[in-house]
Parts: structure tokens; sequence; C-alpha cells
């Protein structure tokens, strides 16, 4: 896994990453969030929610990228610089935007030798 400056972990509902992957600079990843529903309490003792959070071997987050608790990132995905990832994306798919949007799948036909 490598990990570069500014990586930021929220990890209170566990996070998982994967072999081979990686998160570029200023990515944050959140497996919790405050509970806000009841105005009459302060947000800070709402409690929150935790989710893990799943992220695939050979998994590519990109710089700036968002990934909210409960997601699942399948294996060889690539997340695009900026996008907020709030729904599961699927192995070897290529998402980008807010919300994070799959735009196209990764070719895993070819082998090294035809790379």
């Amino acid at each position: 896994v490598y990990i570069t400056d500014g990586v930021i972990f929220y990890g209170h509902g566990g996070i998982e990453i994967g072999k081979y992957s990686g998160l570029a600079s200023n990515v944050k990843i959140y497996s919790g969030e405050h509970t806000f529903k009841d105005a009459s309490i302060p947000i800070m003792m709402q409690g929150g929610v935790h989710k893990k959070v799943i992220i695939g071997e050979d998994v590519h987050v990109y710089a700036s990228a968002i990934v909210l608790g409960g997601v699942t990132i399948g294996n060889g995905a690539v997340i695009g610089a900026g996008a907020v990832v709030t729904k599961d994306i699927p192995s070897y798919s290529i998402a980008v935007g807010l919300p994070a949007k799959v735009i196209g799948k990764r070719d895993k036909s070819r082998s090294r030798k035809s790379a």
C-alpha cells in the first residue's frame, strides 16, 4: 500500500486497504459521521454512525478524493481526483465526479506481455 502526504483517515468504523493500492495526496477516508437529525440536541452530543470502508487490491485513489463510510471499492478500481465516493464502486471500474459515477472499465484481458 502506498500512501502519500496529506492523506487523512477518520477510522472510527474501520478501514481496510488491499495490497498494491495507492492513495494520492489529500485523500480523505471517513468511516464514521455525526448523527444530526435531532435539532434539540447539539450535533456533537448525538453520537455517530460508524461504517467500515473497504478498498480492494490494486485500487488507485487520486488526489483530493473523498471516500465515505460504508463504501466498498472493488479490486483494480480507479477513483479520479476530487471524486466523492458515496456508493460502492465495482471492481476494475473508473469512477469520477461528485458524487462519483462509473465512466468506464479497465481492460483486464491484456496480459503483462502485451501491455
